[in-house]
């Protein structure tokens, strides 16, 4: 009973937390408002949702360097009230009847061959003699805290070592399927072919109208379905087989615009960066859909660059529907694909309704930016410790008032020396 209390008691209160704790807590509120935030621009410019995750994983990364700073910032609680005082029934002290005068023996009591006879005074006696019990909680005599043994802290949460290697299990096999699938894309890259040159002459045209600036190599094999852009260093443009025939002439501007926004807005980077936090902070649920989200926002924005470039976003879909029909098997996860299954509809939908073509603002840009590093900065430098009590303040307040007091009336009374010599020797 007493552990289930200081259990409520330390979870409601951050001041006595482990610094661990305080960051899952603070990683836990910025995840949810950055949900929050994510649902309220479902219909804006899918420019802001593809902002908002970027500066989210900076954020986490950011507070994970602030845990190990000193504290900027220190809020100071209210101390508990101590748990003894608030639950006096399990002080194990129970109460007791004063005995005024012992009664006559006069009853005897059998099955004690050593003590043929009792008084009922002594009985009682002995039933209100406290037992002794076994100290589950122990008190401070300062601020009257409870503390857990070590040995019931071992038994529920285990070593530091088996919570590290219970962590160590998961992620292995995470960050191990993600290096599994950039060597499989590494693969297809070396066995891949040069294109025709026509298609190289369109894809630079492309890029010189978008704007894009990076370096990137085309390549055409016949183990991809769909239009795939990868690379972390070195980008390649894989184009299937089928693409590069003259019958799709007309198409391939369209799909060399998605995946060449992709490449100027160094989407491969920041999937791979995402993917690795949410490898590594599996255990927090906010976390598992982070690098799908900004997939998506990624894929909105390079839908809408497309389009934009075209003139016609019924163009765009036309080719985006048909992009996905010839889908013959999934696309490498290692990678930014132009056309998957799962998420065609919903894409071709949101086209329909409105295509976001402007960008976004510098202005409002770096005034998010500037604000949301602010926020992070307060919380991740926030620290809580508990407040001295009242009644210790006004004591040592009362103890320090008549302290002043002697010294100030010391210092204005005079000695008798002074007075004597006065009184001999008046000026």
């Amino acid at each position: 009973m007493s552990t289930f209390f200081k259990i409520s008691r330390d979870w409601f209160h951050p001041a006595e937390w482990s610094p661990a704790a305080l960051l899952f807590a603070k990683a836990t509120c910025l995840l949810a408002v950055a949900w929050l935030v994510h649902y309220g621009l479902s219909r804006a410019n899918p420019r802001w949702r593809v902002l908002l995750w970027r500066g989210a994983t900076v954020s986490l990364l950011a507070l994970a360097a602030l845990a190990l700073a000193p504290p900027a910032l220190e809020m100071r609680v209210l101390q508990p009230e101590p748990l003894l005082r608030r639950f006096p029934a399990i002080t194990g002290t129970p109460k007791t009847t004063p005995v005024d005068h012992a009664p006559k023996p006069t009853e005897f009591v059998r099955g004690l061959p050593d003590a043929p006879w009792a008084t009922p005074a002594a009985a009682n006696v002995e039933r209100a003699a406290p037992k002794p019990m076994s100290r589950a909680i122990t008190l401070e005599p300062d601020t009257g805290r409870t503390e857990i043994p070590q040995t019931w802290q071992a038994s529920l949460f285990g070593s530091r070592w088996t919570l590290f290697v219970v962590w160590l299990s998961v992620s292995l096999p995470l960050a191990t399927r993600l290096a599994l699938g950039y060597r499989v894309v590494g693969r297809i890259v070396a066995s891949a072919d040069r294109v025709p040159e026509w298609v190289s002459h369109e894809g630079s045209r492309v890029a010189a109208a978008l704007g894009c600036t990076r370096v990137v190599e085309f390549r055409q094999s016949s183990e991809v379905g769909t239009p795939f852009l990868c690379g972390l260093w070195r980008t390649w443009l894989l184009l299937p087989t089928r693409m590069c025939q003259p019958g799709y002439r007309a198409e391939l501007p369209a799909i060399m615009a998605h995946e060449l926004a992709h490449a100027r807005s160094n989407d491969l980077r920041w999937n791979a960066v995402l993917r690795v936090c949410s490898a590594a902070i599996w255990f927090h649920p906010l976390v598992w859909r982070l690098p799908v989200a900004h997939a998506a926002a990624c894929e909105a924005v390079g839908d809408a660059v497309s389009a934009t470039l075209l003139g016609d976003a019924r163009d765009y879909c036309r080719t985006l529907a048909k992009v996905a029909l010839e889908l013959t098997a999934a696309p490498p996860s290692a990678g930014v694909a132009m056309a998957r299954t799962a998420d065609v509809t919903r894409r071709l939908r949101a086209l329909q309704q409105h295509v976001f073509s402007s960008p976004l603002r510098r202005r409002r840009v770096a005034l998010s930016g500037f604000v949301g590093l602010l926020a992070v900065a307060l919380v991740g430098g926030l620290r809580f410790a508990y407040a001295e009590p009242a009644a210790e303040v006004k004591a040592t307040a009362k103890n320090e008032q008549p302290q002043r007091q002697t010294t100030n009336e010391a210092q204005r009374a005079p000695s008798k020396d002074a007075k004597e010599s006065t009184r001999r020797f008046p000026v």
